[in-house]
């Protein structure tokens, strides 16, 4: 194989949704074979070897004037010249993309030329498509190597409001040699970006089965947070914004309680919604049924998802915010858990509507009332469904499967 150079915003030890997918598919390739790049990041060294070879770049300190010069010189040795010339025009309007990424590029470029002088078979793959997609592509159309691009679903629309952002998007997704989607619902979004079908690669992500696995700890959760031991648990764990749709389980739940009043709703998680949601919690007088863990450590969250009767995160789409796939409810699966998500976004792939959970109109409170009572009152139900879903994570939605299929469309880039 390739060496195999990663190139993303954000990487270990930052923790979200696109850092975990990369830091796990890395993971596929001998520690030799793989480098990953990133931004620098405070109080982290600027390279480390472990959990694998990371180096970090200064990222947005260019003037649009300085980093406009700074790409002309490439001109010369660039394999595709006029593929780099529309490079350089599109990025020359980007006056923020172009500020961010020169920077980059103009002080990892000696590394890459080590890099490349010492082994031409370098393939590089993107966090996105924008930026890191536009890093990965200047260095394709200098160097002539494959270009992997990785698209997760609310990047796309982000990037599609401004046209100049849009064109460079686009432009990247054109030349990447393969793109690899999360969800259906994702690569729908590239072909409407006139990604070539036959590019897309799509794979579901999955749950780390080593974090996340049955276990036995709801009456020692219960117990901790001063829960009821005859109440049933409905969880949430997630970034607190808007589109995970924490607010609309709170405004069901005086309907809920109706039916099943020994219950409590566990949300675990920081973000800017904490307060909105304590809020309504407030009007309406939930205290006893709402707890806000907080962030929750590695050490604990198999614990707290074990607790659970039903992990609920009914996702809507958001302006561009939208769930590309949704790895918690995986985790959830992992852990032998019926889960209920929104019909929307990549979610739809996460769950298998009726086996393995619900999928819920996430903007109808009567839709997840009802699905949320008939889970808690059906225990049978319940049970199969989180059966359903734990042998789906076993055979499919886990990181050994989604690295071994990312792995062999790698493979099969090199026969081209």
């Amino acid at each position: 194989m390739r060496k195999t150079l990663f190139i993303s915003m954000q990487f270990h030890p930052v923790e979200g949704g696109v850092e975990t997918f990369l830091l796990e598919v890395a993971k596929a390739w001998n520690h030799g074979d793989v480098e990953v790049w990133c931004r620098k990041h405070p109080n982290t060294p600027d390279e480390q070897k472990s959990p694998l070879f990371i180096k970090r770049f200064n990222w947005g300190f260019g003037t649009h004037k300085e980093s406009s010069r700074s790409f002309i010189p490439f001109l010369c040795s660039a394999k595709h010249k006029l593929s780099y010339l529309k490079f350089a025009c599109l990025l020359f309007i980007n006056r923020v993309m172009i500020k961010n990424c020169m920077p980059f590029i103009f002080e990892s470029f000696p590394d890459f030329a080590n890099l490349y002088k010492e082994n031409k078979n370098i393939s590089i793959q993107c966090s996105m498509p924008i930026y890191t997609g536009v890093i990965g592509l200047f260095y394709k159309l200098i160097f002539d190597v494959p270009l992997v691009v990785y698209a997760h679903g609310s990047e796309l629309i982000y990037h599609s409001r401004k046209k100049n952002q849009d064109l460079m998007q686009r432009y990247v997704l054109k030349k990447a040699d393969l793109i690899i989607s999360n969800s259906q619902y994702t690569t729908d979004l590239l072909v409407s970006k006139g990604a070539d079908r036959n590019k897309i690669f799509k794979t579901l992500l999955g749950a780390n089965t080593r974090m996340f696995f049955p276990k036995d700890t709801q009456a020692a959760i219960k117990e901790r947070f001063d829960i009821p031991q005859e109440h049933k648990i409905l969880l949430t764990v997630s970034h607190l914004v808007p589109r995970k749709g924490m607010d609309m389980v709170i405004n069901a739940l005086p309907d809920i309680l109706k039916s099943v009043p020994n219950l409590t709703y566990l949300i675990g998680g920081r973000g800017e919604y904490l307060e909105t949601l304590q809020k309504l919690v407030d009007k309406l007088n939930l205290h006893d049924h709402v707890k806000f863990l907080g962030f929750v450590k590695d050490q604990e969250i198999n614990d707290i998802f074990n607790a659970a009767d039903i992990f609920i995160m009914p996702n809507r789409i958001e302006d561009y915010d939208v769930e590309g796939f949704g790895i918690v409810f995986a985790d959830a699966a992992a852990c032998g858990k019926a889960t209920i998500a929104g019909n929307t976004g990549g979610a739809v792939d996460a769950i298998v509507d009726r086996e393995t959970g619900f999928l819920v109109d996430p903007t109808s409170c009567k839709d997840i009332i009802d699905k949320t009572v008939t889970l808690l009152k059906d225990d049978d139900l319940r049970n199969e469904m989180g059966r359903n879903g734990y042998e789906r994570v076993q055979k499919e939605l886990n990181w050994d499967a989604v690295r071994a299929k990312i792995y062999a469309q790698m493979q099969e880039l090199e026969k081209k």
